[in-house]
Parts: C-alpha cells; structure tokens; sequence
C-alpha cells in the first residue's frame, strides 16, 4: 500500500511505497548556489535514478543532480521511493546544509547496508532512526562518523543481528552526551575499531551486554572518551582480539575500568597487568601500544581474577 503526501504549494497528491522528507537550512552564503541533497553519484547508486523523484519546495525535478538555491532558509525535499532501495551507503553524508531529516514513511526492511549513512552531516542535531528496520544490514560501520552537532540519536528499535562491522559507528559524534544501545546485539562483529572514538561528551555507556567472541579489532574503541568516568567491559571476550592499540587512550576522567576477563591470546599472551601497563607506555608500535595513554592516573583497573 502506497504513502500519500500532500504537497500544499501545487496541491497535489504523491503516492510513493515510501519516501523521506529533508530540511535544509540555506544561509546566504549558500543562496544561488547548487547544494547537493542526496549522494547521487556514488558508485552504489547506479540505480537510485530511477528508483527516486525529488521534490524541492513542491516543484518536482528532473534529474537527481544538484540544485541551485533560490529560497534563503528553510527548504523542504521530498525524496520519493519507486521501489524499497537495499544499498544506502553514503546516502546522506557530507550534506552539510540539512538540518533534519524525517523517517518516519521510509521502508528500510530490504536494506543490507548502511555504511556512511550519515557521514560528516555535521548540522543536523536530532536523529529519530526508531522507524528503521534494520533485519538485514550487514555493515554499520562509520554510520555516523562526524555527526558533530548530534545531540539526539533515537535507535531503539534497532535489530543488528545481523551487523558484521560497527567500525567508527559513533566516532567523532562529540556532542552526543547520552547514547542508548541496550538493544544491539553484537554477536556477528568482528571489527569495534573507533567505535566511539572522540565521543568526548558521553557520560554514560552500558556496553555490559555486548557479545565480542568475533570481534578481532579493538583499536582507539575508546580513544578520547574524555567525560566518562566507568566502564564496565567484564563481559568482553577479547579472545580473538589482535589488536587494541589506543584502547582507552585519552579517556581523562575515568575512575573505574573493569576489564578483569580481557585475554591477550593473540598479542603475546599478555597476563599481568603491570607488564601490559609498561608495554603499552614504552613500546607504542605494538599491538596494545598507548592502550592506557593519558588515562586517569588515578583510575582503577581491575584485571583478571
């Protein structure tokens, strides 16, 4: 069944499986200019052309290209869907003029992978992601890398069973002071690298539940989480892990890090704490190189049992 829209400035009616609605916000250094409003020329969007319509301020356009701006402020797209599109990598990144981004009538369910989704949209401040079903999506990674301005990012409803990569997923997203993901299930990653990297505003993360018996690389995960104060990795299975360079480096403020089941199987068998402390400090091109680099000096460790 198709998704009505009224667009009031020609009265029409547009019947669409589904589509988004997007803001852009044009200032006056951007007024007459183009200003791309999706990644139409990405190599993985050879078919979005004829699976989409746009409409900018109700006037339908011909071509996916970029438009020049003729209305200072606010400017409403509409991107209409022909057909549930499955490959949405980079779909929105480095669209620096859109301010918000509606969701709630697009059908993800055929999607299998978001990769960049939302890269570098550094204006947008609120993403409301709760209508998404993400069954099917293999590759999150770098997702939303960059999102600076972030400060709202709702994903509750998100199914990541099937989630192989989570690589940069939320790093440099340096505005986000809460993030809620008790909800992902992390048992087919193999790759957490920079995965909250520069979340330099987040105060609290529950990552207790996360499964990481596949994961094989854990560098700068942490790296720069400046405001937290306890991470609780107790459950982490880190058996498979080859590498955690930068781990928890500049994590400034922490007081309590719980890694007492980490394993260092597959770097040099690691098990005593004061030797990965000295390597990690002295031997920086290792594998576990700058692990603990301009940590709380006061922080609390506890490592094995």
């Amino acid at each position: 069944m198709g998704c009505y829209l009224k667009l009031q400035q020609h009265q029409i009616i547009l019947k669409y499986p589904n589509y988004i609605i997007c803001e852009h916000n044009i200032t006056k250094e951007n007024l007459n200019k183009k200003i791309r409003v999706i990644n139409h020329n990405h190599e993985n969007y050879k078919s979005i052309p004829e699976s989409c319509d746009i409409y900018l301020n109700g006037e339908k356009k011909e071509s996916l290209c970029d438009y020049e701006m003729k209305k200072k402020g606010k400017n409403r797209i509409i991107i209409g869907c022909k057909t549930q599109l499955k490959d949405i990598n980079t779909l929105f990144a480095s669209i620096f003029t859109l301010t918000s981004l509606d969701f709630s009538h697009f059908d993800t369910s055929q999607v299998f992978n978001m990769k960049s989704l939302f890269f570098d949209m550094s204006t947008i401040t609120d993403l409301d992601l709760s209508n998404f079903k993400t069954d099917n999506v293999t590759d999150m990674s770098l997702m939303f890398k960059d999102c600076s301005s972030l400060i709202n990012l709702n994903l509750s409803n998100f199914n990541t069973n099937k989630v192989i990569y989570m690589k940069s997923m939320f790093d440099g997203c340096c505005s986000l002071i809460n993030l809620n993901i008790d909800n992902f299930n992390t048992e087919n990653v193999i790759s957490m690298r920079s995965m909250f990297s520069l979340c330099s505003s987040l105060k609290n993360l529950n990552i207790l539940h996360f499964k990481t018996n596949k994961v094989n690389d854990m560098r700068y995960m942490f790296y720069e989480c400046s405001n937290i104060e306890n991470l609780d990795l107790s459950n982490f299975n880190t058996e498979n892990v080859k590498n955690m360079k930068c781990m928890f480096s500049k994590c400034l403020k922490l007081i309590n890090l719980n890694i007492k089941n980490f394993c260092f199987n597959n770097i040099n068998n690691y098990k005593d704490l004061s030797v990965i402390l000295d390597i990690s400090k002295n031997q920086k091109d290792s594998n576990i190189g700058n692990m603990f680099e301009n940590i709380n000096e006061n922080c609390q460790i506890i490592f094995g049992n």
